[in-house]
């Protein structure tokens, strides 16, 4: 059991889109589906446990993720602050979960779901097969990330506008700019600012930095696009009726 905890895992290295990620995959899915079950007015006492359930997973994977660390040997300031995305949605999708501040949701909604899921499909987990405790805990923590967004939107029922687009856009830039001197102050590497990851993931697709992190400002901008696809639909068919 031990060996599922080590730092020089010899059980097998993680295969993008192998059998253990794809089911992985289709549980998350499937546990983002079954939040329109709770649509119903009937499930209205299993909402509250559904997003506290959330909470404790959140914080869960993330405090076990920072002991694995720690108990590796593997914990630095340049690796392991929550200055990631996925880090820090961490954080702020429990905090969303908890107080239930409707300030939070469009970060919940369109970067939680928006990074999140490229995590998802391209792990950088490099040697930690299934099944290894990072990657139970990249899908657990990650998939959880995605699920808080799809709650905000389905159960809470939050409607995001066009404008949240844009000031997240903004606000993620300025993010950015300030995780980006932070790199240069302890030689990081957070957001991918200062190079590709080395494991495979879809950065490998766009070119040399830093050109890549033009493509990326696009990227973020048409995710976002997407994600707001499905309420300006629904805006403009409700308009017509």
């Amino acid at each position: 059991m031990n060996q599922y905890f080590l730092s020089d895992y010899q059980g097998g290295g993680f295969q993008l889109l192998g059998t253990s990620h794809l089911v992985a995959l289709a549980i998350v899915c499937l546990a983002n589906l079954s939040l329109l079950l709770l649509r119903s007015r009937r499930y209205r006492k299993l909402r509250v446990y559904v997003g506290y359930g959330l909470v404790i997973l959140l914080i869960a994977s993330e405090a076990a993720w920072q002991i694995w660390n720690l108990w590796t040997g593997r914990w630095s300031i340049e690796t392991m602050l929550p200055l990631e995305l996925c880090g820090a949605m961490t954080y702020i999708s429990a905090l969303a979960l908890v107080t239930q501040n409707t300030v939070l949701y469009p970060l919940c909604y369109f970067l939680g779901i928006g990074g999140a899921i490229a995590a998802l499909l391209t792990p950088a987990i490099g040697m930690y097969g299934f099944p290894h405790f990072v990657f139970v805990q990249t899908f657990v923590n990650h998939g959880s990330i995605v699920t808080t967004g799809f709650y905000v939107a389905i159960v809470e029922r939050y409607r995001p506008k066009f404008k949240d687009i844009l000031q997240l856009f903004i606000g993620f830039n300025i993010y950015a700019a300030v995780v980006g001197l932070i790199n240069i102050l302890l030689g990081s590497n957070y957001l991918f600012l200062a190079r590709k990851p080395e494991s495979p993931t879809l950065f490998d697709m766009l070119p040399p930095w830093p050109w890549y992190l033009l493509h990326c400002e696009a990227l973020v901008f048409l995710v976002f696009l997407f994600l707001y696809l499905p309420f300006a639909v629904q805006n403009i068919f409700c308009k017509k009726l």
